[in-house]
């Protein structure tokens, strides 16, 4: 009876179903080579935690929060990215990200610091897309990111005449 495969050559086998799988089968990368670059690079997301709780926003679970998903149409995902731009330098880490992955990867593993106040723009994952209206799309953000939104206040766009003049136009009453 053959030895059960372990180790390095169990995962050098299951690292070429998983390729074969997303290249051959999803056709989600053009080669094996550049879906394996992409697996080498892509980190996993380390477990804090003995469960992870995807639910509502609440305040006595703050603390653990990692990050912040708003299922958004076309307008209100300008109006984030826009509010994510806002106290954005030079310099800074890229406040929106769109980056390839599965869609349960932009939950967290995506983002390369959670203390960086970064958004995802997400949903766009074809395999999921049939469970979410056509016109919905998710902003994932970082808890400082959320803070950051939270913040904005009267001197910010949200009450200058673009957005007013866009709800108007959508039949909704201005701020």
């Amino acid at each position: 009876m053959a030895e059960p495969v372990t180790g390095y050559a169990a995962s050098r086998r299951g690292h070429a179903r998983t390729l074969k799988f997303l290249v051959d089968d999803e056709g989600l990368k053009s080669s094996r080579d550049l879906m394996r670059q992409w697996l080498d690079r892509t980190k996993t997301y380390a477990q804090e935690h003995p469960h992870i709780l995807i639910g509502p926003l609440r305040q006595a679970q703050y603390e653990y929060l990692r990050s912040i998903t708003l299922f958004v149409n076309p307008d209100q995902l300008g109006l984030l990215m826009l509010g994510a731009q806002y106290n954005s330098a030079l310099g800074d880490p890229p406040p929106v990200i769109a980056p390839f992955g599965s869609g349960c990867m932009q939950l967290v593993p995506l983002f390369q610091d959670l203390s960086v106040p970064q958004a995802i723009v997400g949903a766009t994952d074809i395999a999921m897309r049939r469970f979410l209206p056509p016109d919905i799309l998710a902003f994932t953000v970082t808890k400082p990111m959320f803070e950051q939104l939270c913040e904005l206040d009267e001197n910010s766009f949200l009450y200058k005449p673009f957005w007013g003049n866009l709800r108007k136009a959508r039949g909704l009453t201005p701020l």
